[in-house]
């Protein structure tokens, strides 16, 4: 998709000036050596040189950074570099500080989490209206996520929206199951988190989050997402295009609202990961409702809780998580609670050479010493191959939709994320064991196909941290 580049990076903070410090009664140390694993990754992964757009990446142990590294410009035309303080967009991590906002309202008795969403939007009619706001939460919702709306493009593209132009998306479409039993992000979910927090203290969603968490928690540079409002420093967004770069059309603040608007520095997103963990200024029970999962109804724990974080284990250590995208920008933050390590990572372009949730698994595996990916390609033949080629119902966890497809094509096999037969949106995959393949896009993502008594029976999708199973379907 993307054409040769000029390669390698420009170097804004070099390895040279890289932060060094070693928190005291730390499980993990970031000594020298460590250090220079994970530069020597992200020179390796971010092939990157001249006049690029930006990656900011911090790593923080207890408070203090014990690593950032800067490529690139946050502005190109004006040759402004990225730093820890450059402000980017957060894209979905907005979702943590709404569902922060809705547990802060729950514990002043303002929002009852099982309560439906009628009960706090009255006028709002039509199969949403059924769904509970801890449903919305944990996006067990089955609400259609409005941003995957094909009517819903020319808003994503600069057209200004309001709150009643984006509800008027969804507000009528069926529910894509029974709310509670499966798991399907959706943004239309959060965005009525938004009007809910509106709706049950009487505040602008975003006065409500200035004086109840940006202050409390004193994130300076931590904003609403407008436009209009004069930021710096502040990175513009780009797409990375066979020409080069280009600026991306910027999104109104409403499109994406409490469920992806807000804009933050690198600096800030760690200073606001960590105080709602360590903070006086976040209560103990708090805490505890943030981390909390649910089940499904045949018993499989739910892994997305309901402070919109993922909550995952690496190897071994607790890994809490979420990521973001929106034109021109992509965001990543992971904490590991046991190491109190907070890890973030921005980039002002899409399409860049490496996604951030990839190179920070990557990070990750050389703070705690897990081999990197096999790149080596197993021989498998034509014959098992052509055996995993079908139809897979994904479920309880929904990432692309319902179902999943395996087909073959000039003796490859390619995954199929999409339900359309003329248009087929295929990745490619790469075989590293007989019944073990890599995404293309990513080789961090893997697919495991399972067989009993001789018969593929299923697959499983491995994103990340996370197992998600899928069962085949009979031709």
């Amino acid at each position: 998709m993307i054409a040769p580049l000029r390669a390698a990076i420009l170097f804004v903070v070099l390895f040279a000036n890289v932060v060094f410090c070693y928190p005291a009664q730390a499980k993990v140390e970031f000594d020298q050596e460590t250090i220079g694993k994970i530069d020597a990754l992200v020179s390796s992964k971010v092939n990157w040189t001249g006049d690029t757009p930006a990656y900011s990446i911090l790593i923080d142990q207890g408070g203090e950074i014990v690593y950032e590294r800067n490529i690139g410009f946050a502005d190109i035309g004006n040759h402004i570099p990225a730093t820890r303080d450059t402000v980017f967009k957060l894209g979905s991590i907005t979702k943590s500080f709404t569902a922060l906002a809705v547990l802060q309202l729950g514990e002043k008795d303002k929002i009852d989490l099982d309560a439906t969403v009628s009960h706090y939007l009255p006028d709002l009619e039509g199969p949403a209206s059924i769904v509970t706001v801890r449903q919305l939460l944990t996006h067990t919702s089955g609400i259609p996520n409005y941003t995957a709306l094909p009517e819903a493009r020319p808003m994503m593209s600069g057209l200004v929206t309001t709150r009643e132009d984006i509800v008027a998306l969804f507000r009528d479409k069926p529910l894509e199951f029974e709310p509670g039993s499966h798991y399907s992000y959706s943004n239309s979910g959060f965005y009525l988190l938004g009007l809910i927090i509106e709706a049950a203290s009487g505040q602008d969603y975003f006065e409500y989050l200035k004086v109840n968490v940006f202050e409390p928690l004193d994130l300076q540079a931590t904003y609403a997402g407008d436009y209009a409002q004069i930021v710096s420093p502040q990175a513009r967004g780009y797409l990375v295009t066979a020409e080069g770069y280009v600026n991306a059309v910027p999104t109104p603040q409403l499109t994406p609202f409490s469920a992806g608007t807000l804009d933050a520095s690198a600096a800030d997103l760690i200073k606001y990961r960590r105080a709602v963990f360590k903070s006086a200024a976040t209560s103990d029970s708090l805490r505890d409702l943030i981390i909390t999962t649910g089940t499904f109804p045949d018993g499989v724990k739910q892994r997305y809780a309901l402070g919109a974080l993922s909550i995952t284990d690496f190897y071994g250590h607790r890994k809490w998580g979420h990521s973001g995208s929106i034109s021109g920008f992509a965001s990543h933050h992971e904490y590991f609670p046991d190491d109190d390590i907070t890890i973030v990572a921005f980039v002002n372009a899409n399409g860049a050479p490496i996604g951030l949730g990839s190179l920070i698994a990557k990070m990750s595996r050389e703070i705690y010493s897990v081999p990197q990916p096999s790149d080596t390609e197993a021989e498998v033949s034509l014959q098992l191959m052509e055996s995993y080629v079908g139809k897979y119902r994904m479920s309880p966890f929904r990432l692309f939709g319902e179902y999943a497809r395996i087909v073959l094509n000039d003796g490859a096999l390619q995954l199929q994320v999409n339900d359309d037969d003329e248009n087929p949106s295929l990745i490619p995959l790469f075989p590293r064991a007989d019944n073990e393949f890599v995404l293309a896009i990513d080789d961090e993502l893997r697919i495991r196909f399972i067989r009993k008594a001789g018969e593929v029976t299923g697959l499983e999708l491995f994103n990340y941290d996370s197992v998600m199973p899928a069962y085949r379907l009979r031709p």
